[in-house]
């Protein structure tokens, strides 16, 4: 799964619309979560979630958004597309004591 904002100039994405993206020729649904409008209801910035293949270190794949039918697929499951991973940040201020923190 990959998330990340996205800002659409007005008119771009009406109300109501839905995006799928086009990765390596195949498509896949977006989950899209508004977080403002314009005053005509179209979307003026989103965090936009897909699945995506995975890409090992180094390389990139491109995504094409697009405008599609509304979707009615559940809104993906984080909390499942993550386990299994993890991410664990260590931080050793100028104190000497080191913190360890699990995202």
């Amino acid at each position: 799964m990959t998330s990340f904002g996205q800002v659409f100039a007005q008119g771009e994405v009406a109300a109501g619309t839905s995006l799928v993206a086009k990765i390596g020729g195949s498509t896949s649904a977006v989950q899209m979560d508004v977080k403002t409008t314009y005053a005509d209801g179209s979307v003026k910035m989103a965090v936009l979630t897909l699945a995506r293949p995975d890409i090992a270190a180094g390389h990139n794949v491109d995504v094409v958004l697009s405008t599609g039918p509304v979707s009615t697929a559940p809104a993906l499951d984080l909390s499942s597309a993550l386990s299994g991973h993890s991410f664990a940040v260590s931080l050793t201020p100028s104190s000497g004591v080191a913190r360890s923190i699990d995202v």
